[in-house]
């Protein structure tokens, strides 16, 4: 596969362990002792300052097993039901969150190795980027549907808003 992901999973998945057990996702981290407490700056929203998480890091490899119409046809015709898709797993879950504030938890799958505790805290970086991206996306459209009324923005003006953007969230001149 040449195309790389680092996606959120908010189901308690079926999942093949490394050495071959079946059990479901969430069981398995469960089990999984902590590798690392990371410090993470959650910014500001709607009702809530930006504020410190304390994040306990885990990470394992596995399998999810495939079974979809999508990819083999409707339940009456013949497919296979043992193909599964190789994925390493990285858990970022906040210890003690404050009061009235729903607490990190994330657990992500990825086809991008997580060999050690860096390369996982890197995946929860990159997934933290979302944020980022998320408003530069909204600025474009609101950009493009506005200021320009085109149905999309020229490349060379995404890169532009998107350099600007990061420069001032480096400068501390802005916090998404």
């Amino acid at each position: 596969m040449d195309t790389f992901f680092v996606v959120r999973n908010r189901q308690d998945r079926k999942f093949i362990c490394s050495e071959g057990n079946k059990t479901k996702l969430q069981t398995r981290l469960k089990q999984l002792p902590v590798k690392a407490e990371i410090a993470l700056q959650i910014p500001k929203r709607a009702h809530h300052e930006t504020r410190e998480a304390n994040i306990a890091i885990k990470y394992m490899t596995g399998f999810i097993p495939i079974r979809t119409p999508t990819l083999y046809g409707p339940k009456g015709t013949k497919h296979k039901i043992n193909d599964k898709v190789a994925v390493y797993v990285v858990s970022a879950k906040e210890i003690d969150p404050p009061k009235g504030v729903e607490a990190i938890d994330w657990t992500l799958l990825t086809n991008v190795s997580v060999n050690s505790i860096e390369d996982a805290i890197e995946r929860v970086n990159w997934y933290k980027l979302r944020w980022k991206v998320e408003i530069c996306h909204s600025y474009c459209l609101r950009k493009s549907q506005i200021i320009i009324n085109l149905p999309y923005l020229p490349a060379n003006d995404i890169s532009i808003v998107w350099r600007t953007f990061n420069e001032l969230c480096q400068s501390h001149k802005f916090t998404p």
